[in-house]
């Protein structure tokens, strides 16, 4: 079922229509009507004025006039783009050819003045602060960088582009080769921040990917708006399409690993830009076949002398030079395929960088005997596992983080709450200890609104789940039990709100295989209300995909088709429950569970009553 955008304001005409069904009039109130020609003839004046004003922009502008006339050209081009769509509504309207006539040549003016309005609008932009960044992940420690292959990215993303959008840069290479690092870095440089002026901005997919909540909170913080929902990907994707009409924006989808995931961030605009980095050959084939005109970039993999330097340099060896470099170290560059995470953490190995242990680190990388996940190169998988080990008894902290779901941002709050209950670790020796794993590359960190997530690289997560799987029925349990401690009498109503706990409690009840539990939590009007005030609707809904059976489809849909109204106020859950439930329920008695929410809706809104809908053929 397809459904409207949320809380966006729309015109509502009605039609006369034939009786072949062809409308053949449109029907405004005095009101509307008023307010349509009011537009027009605020239309024909701009048009007789030249199309407004045009604006003059030059490098020499001080910030403060370049940010009046942005701020002037925005509001120009929101006017004239809200008289657009009276118009297209004006038209479809039955009146004498001659007035079809003109609303077809000032439409087309129009367009020829907005599409003018937006390149203007980017050009002035260039000249505005530079960009903010949103969900980047911190950079690595000592970081070690090919200028070379940064510069070749940085200039593509420069480059004017000859199409009348920017078609989307691919970056393939292996798993371990720094994809995610050098657009990290890129995010960061000064020229690409002033050149996508209104934001950069991180999104980690990974696999099995919440794409409509992803992209809905990229619209989100492009908005600066949190109030905005959607409940379908194309509704949001056509919504972020009209944000990037006027803005100048540079979207990286990290860790893609399903070429479905990134059509809906697939925006064709003048000024935006999408980089999609990957390292699957053949979800990045899919995606050049579904976008043929994607730019592809290959990044090389580093030279023998390159990977000599990332050891020597993550190893601490003082005055190195490459061409005097033992035999042994480049054997373990060459069995390390050049992989620049790879030798990173092989360098953590090195205790003595006068005297590293090269046979070692040879042996570490010609293991044959442990089972690995296949899709990454084994040699980067050997590195990891050899890194953990190293770990000792707190490599039992690492693999419980694979019990999370959402690998690419856990909060800390709920790492935290799970350590304490399975080791007593205080939230002092909780941090200190992803401190550690961070400076040793196990994980990444970012903060978003003063709240603090780690995020796993896709390698990590799926060697942590390899490792864990014999115990990952016991992790989904232990987590449920350490959340129900804090829970009090109330139970799962008093959960905390980190930010994970209403988030994913029906993903861990699913998974512990607690079905029935989970089930009178989403049938019970009370669960449903208080995840409302910390989740978005989407999340709610998706919760109902774990379970069957008529009561929890009714309940899924019903939500669904409440959607625009809680958008607007959480409060309307009982009427919107009792709207959509009562009929169901009134030609079922056998619903037992959708008696019960009705019963407890009516005692929150005690006033409300039923009211049968209008047959279509009565409007």
């Amino acid at each position: 079922m397809k459904s409207k955008m949320i809380s966006q304001r729309v015109l509502h005409p009605q039609y006369i229509v034939d009786e072949l069904g062809n409308k053949t009039n449109v029907i405004l109130t005095k009101k509307e009507y008023k307010g349509l020609l009011d537009d027009i003839d605020d239309l024909l004046g701009l048009l007789a004025d030249g199309g407004g004003a045009q604006i003059q922009t030059t490098a020499s502008q001080n910030d403060t006039q370049v940010e009046k006339e942005l701020s002037l050209l925005k509001k120009h081009h929101d006017h004239v783009h809200s008289i657009m769509g009276d118009l297209n509504t004006f038209q479809r309207m039955k009146k004498e050819a001659q007035r079809q006539l003109l609303m077809q040549k000032l439409m087309k003016n129009l367009e020829t003045t907005l599409q003018e309005m937006r390149s203007q609008l980017g050009e002035v932009k260039q000249f505005s602060k530079p960009a903010d960044l949103f969900n980047f992940p911190e950079l690595p420690k000592n970081l070690v960088i090919n200028t070379a292959e940064l510069k070749n990215i940085k200039n593509t993303l420069l480059a004017d582009s000859t199409e009348s959008s920017r078609p989307p840069l691919i970056i393939q290479a292996p798993a371990g080769a720094g994809k995610s690092v050098y657009c990290n870095a890129l995010g960061r440089d000064a020229d690409i921040r002033s050149r996508y002026s209104d934001g950069i901005y991180w999104v980690n997919l990974g696999q099995d990917a919440d794409v409509l909540g992803l992209l809905s909170q990229l619209i989100r913080d492009i908005e600066q708006d949190q109030s905005l929902e959607f409940i379908d990907d194309e509704t949001a994707s056509e919504y972020l399409q009209e944000l990037c009409k006027t803005r100048s924006c540079l979207f990286i989808l990290d860790d893609v690993r399903d070429a479905q995931d990134i059509m809906v961030f697939n925006i064709s605009a003048e000024a935006c830009q999408i980089i999609i980095n990957g390292n699957d050959d053949e979800v990045m084939n899919i995606v050049k076949y579904f976008i043929p005109l994607a730019q592809e970039l290959n990044l090389k993999t580093a030279t023998e002398e390159q990977g000599l330097k990332i050891l020597a340099r993550y190893s601490r060896m003082a005055n190195f030079e490459a061409s005097k470099a033992p035999v042994q170290m480049k054997q373990v560059v060459k069995l390390a395929q050049h992989l620049p995470q790879c030798l990173k953490y092989l360098s953590y190995a090195i205790t003595d960088p006068n005297k590293p242990d090269w046979a070692s680190l040879i042996q570490v990388l010609q293991d044959e005997d442990f089972e690995l996940p296949e899709k990454y190169p084994r040699p980067l998988m050997l590195a990891l596992q050899s890194k953990v080990d190293e770990l000792g008894e707190s490599a039992e902290y690492y693999y419980a983080l694979a019990v999370f779901a959402g690998y690419t941002a856990i909060p800390q709050k709920a790492i935290e709450l799970l350590w304490q209950y399975l080791y007593q670790l205080s939230a002092e020796e909780s941090n200190e200890f992803i401190n550690k794993l961070v400076l040793q590359d196990l994980l990444r960190v970012h903060t978003v609104n003063n709240v603090h997530y780690i995020n796993l690289s896709s390698a990590q997560y799926e060697y942590l789940v390899a490792e864990s799987e014999a115990e990952l029925d016991k992790l989904h349990n232990h987590l449920l039990t350490a959340y129900r401690r804090h829970c009090g009498q109330h139970g799962w109503m008093n959960g905390p709100n980190d930010h994970y706990f209403f988030q994913h409690l029906a993903t861990h009840l699913h998974y512990a295989k607690r079905t029935n539990e989970l089930k009178t939590l989403l049938v019970d009007y009370d669960w449903i209300n208080k995840k409302l005030q910390h989740c978005s609707i989407h999340s709610l809904v998706m919760d109902y995909e774990f379970l069957e059976g008529k009561e929890i489809e009714l309940i899924k849909q019903a939500l669904y088709d409440a959607a625009p109204s809680l958008a607007s106020s959480r409060d309307e859950l009982a009427n919107q429950l009792l709207d959509h439930l009562w009929e169901k329920n009134e030609a079922d008695s056998s619903l037992k569970s959708i008696q019960a929410l009705i019963n407890q809706a009516q005692e929150i809104a005690p006033d409300w009553y039923w009211e049968p809908p209008f047959p279509d053929e009565m409007l």
